[in-house]
C-alpha cells in the first residue's frame, strides 16, 4: 500500500507511515521481491517492475485510505526534509487535499515558487493551477496565486493567454476587494514580464487599459507598482497616435523611478528608448 502510494520504497519512509519497524518493512520487500511484485537490486531503491503493477495496487485500495496514505507521506517528509523536497511534499499534499486544504495549497504554491526560481517556469504554472484550483474563490489568496501563475506563464513558449486570463480572474478579484495594491499587481502580469517595441503585447489596448486603471486607483506617490504601471503605459502607447502620453508615462515612470532608487529605473529607461524618437519629438532625450 505505503509503496504504491509513494511510488517507490523508501524503507524509513514506508515505516513512517505504517508505524513500523524499518527490519520489518526489510523483510516485507524481499517477500514481494520474491514475489516480483518489486524489483530489488543492490544499491538501489526498490521500485514496481512495471506502471501496471502500482496502478493495480493502487486501484485495490479504498480512496480514503489512499488520502491518508498520501497525508501521512507528506508529513513525513516534511519532517525528514522541510523544504528540501517540496515536490514530493506538495505531491502529496494536493493529493491529500481534503485532509488539510490549507496546507494543500501553501505546498503548492511553494512547488511553483521553487520551479520558477530555477527558471523551470512550465513546471511553475502546472504548481500554481493546482494551487489556484484548490484556494478559496474570491479571495486575495486566490487572486496572489493567479497573479503567480500569469507571471510564470508569461515566461513560457504557449502560457500568454493563460497568463492574461490569470491575469484578468485577479484584476476582478482586486475590484471586488477594493485592492489597489493588488489590481497594480495583475495589471503588470497581465502586461507580460518583457517592456519594448517587439514584444508581443505591443500596441495593444488591453494592457493599456488595465494599468491606467490601476494609475487612478493608486496613490499618485512614488512607488515601485506606480513606475512599472507607467513604463508599460508609455510602451504600450509608444507607437500609436497619443505618442505625446507615452512620453509623458515614461517621464513620469522614470521621475518616479530615480526617486525610489531600486530596479524599477532599469524598467522606466526601458520604457523611455523603446518609445524615444529624436526625429519626431527632439524633446525626449531630456527624459534621460
Amino acid at each position: 500500500e505505503a509503496a504504491a502510494v509513494l511510488g517507490h520504497v523508501d524503507v524509513g519512509l514506508v515505516a513512517a507511515l505504517l508505524d513500523d519497524d524499518p527490519l520489518e518493512v526489510l523483510d516485507a520487500v524481499d517477500e514481494l521481491a520474491h514475489r516480483r511484485l518489486l524489483v530489488a537490486t543492490s544499491g538501489a531503491v526498490p521500485t514496481f517492475p512495471h506502471a501496471l503493477v502500482r496502478e493495480t495496487a493502487l486501484a485495490a485500495l479504498p480512496a480514503r485510505r489512499v488520502v491518508e496514505l498520501h497525508g501521512r507521506a507528506a508529513t513525513a517528509i516534511e519532517a525528514r526534509s522541510g523544504a528540501a523536497e517540496v515536490d514530493a511534499i506538495a505531491h502529496h499534499r494536493v493529493q491529500s487535499a481534503t485532509l488539510d486544504p490549507p496546507a494543500a495549497v501553501r505546498w503548492a504554491a511553494a512547488a511553483g515558487q521553487a520551479a520558477r526560481r530555477q527558471l523551470a517556469y512550465e513546471q511553475a504554472m502546472r504548481w500554481f493551477e493546482r494551487a489556484v484550483d484548490l484556494a478559496p474563490t474570491g479571495t486575495r489568496q486566490e487572486a496572489d496565486l493567479l497573479v503567480e501563475l500569469a507571471e510564470a506563464a508569461g515566461r513560457t513558449a504557449s502560457g500568454r493567454e493563460r497568463g492574461r486570463a490569470a491575469a484578468a480572474e485577479a484584476a476582478e478579484i482586486a475590484r471586488s476587494l477594493g485592492d489597489a495594491e493588488l489590481l497594480a499587481r495583475a495589471a503588470i502580469a497581465f502586461g507580460g514580464p518583457f517592456l519594448g517595441i517587439l514584444t508581443a503585447g505591443f500596441a495593444e489596448p488591453e494592457p493599456v487599459a488595465l494599468a491606467e486603471e490601476a494609475l487612478l486607483a493608486m496613490p499618485t506617490e512614488p512607488s515601485p507598482l506606480r513606475a512599472r504601471l507607467l513604463a508599460r503605459v508609455a510602451t504600450g502607447l509608444g507607437y500609436t497616435p497619443d505618442h505625446q502620453r507615452a512620453l509623458e508615462a515614461a517621464g513620469q515612470a522614470l521621475e518616479a523611478a530615480r526617486a525610489l532608487g531600486d530596479d524599477t529605473l532599469v524598467e522606466a529607461l526601458t520604457a523611455v528608448t523603446s518609445i524615444w524618437n529624436p526625429a519626431d519629438h527632439p524633446e525626449a532625450p531630456t527624459l534621460l
